[in-house]
């Protein structure tokens, strides 16, 4: 199994509406929204420049249509955690300086549940996470059993359970200390 990553571009913003309009995305994935071709350009039309727009400031972002064997699956996106807004909340991520926030979800209902989203997590912390970050922090919706699954088998720890997510943690000096063990 071959997993890439292709930096989003433009011509990919008509599979992103596609797999956003999926029930087993909507669910997780702006939960309510009701998409249209002109909310996903205001939102994600700048993801491919490397950034979004928060309050009229630009941040920067990481955006990838993900593949297995040349096949688009999935689509995942990296940030700096602290233009998250709930990170200021999140003790842990206070000692990670270098610590990213990371969001995924499998498009394709074909590769749901299979473990592929294990092995997506996996590869991508190895490529794009641990060579520039030291930590990553994700956070599931609590009833999201699948996603807890797919990130703890990936590495990451569960901080504390919030109000209605799960904060999860991946530090990569622990991952080498798990992995010299096994």
């Amino acid at each position: 199994m071959n997993i890439t990553f292709k930096p989003l571009q433009k011509d990919h913003l008509p599979l992103l509406f596609k797999w956003l309009e999926k029930p087993h995305v909507q669910i997780w994935w702006d939960p309510g929204v009701d998409l249209t071709p002109e909310l996903l350009q205001e939102k994600y039309g700048s993801y491919p420049d490397g950034y979004y727009v928060e309050d009229g400031i630009q941040k920067p972002l990481r955006a990838f249509i993900v593949e297995i064997d040349h096949q688009p699956v999935a689509y995942t996106q990296l940030y700096n955690i602290r233009n998250y807004p709930g990170a200021h909340n999140v003790p842990e991520v206070q000692l990670h300086t270098n610590c990213s926030g990371l969001d995924i979800f499998i498009g394709d209902e074909a590769y749901v549940g299979k473990g592929y989203g294990t092995e997506i997590l996996k590869v991508f912390l190895s490529k794009h996470v641990a060579p520039s970050h030291d930590a990553c922090f994700v956070d599931p919706d609590k009833k999201n059993l699948q996603a807890i699954r797919a990130y703890y088998k990936a590495g990451f720890r569960i901080l504390q359970e919030a109000r209605e997510t799960v904060w999860m943690m991946w530090v990569r000096v622990l991952i080498h200390l798990l992995m010299i063990k096994t």
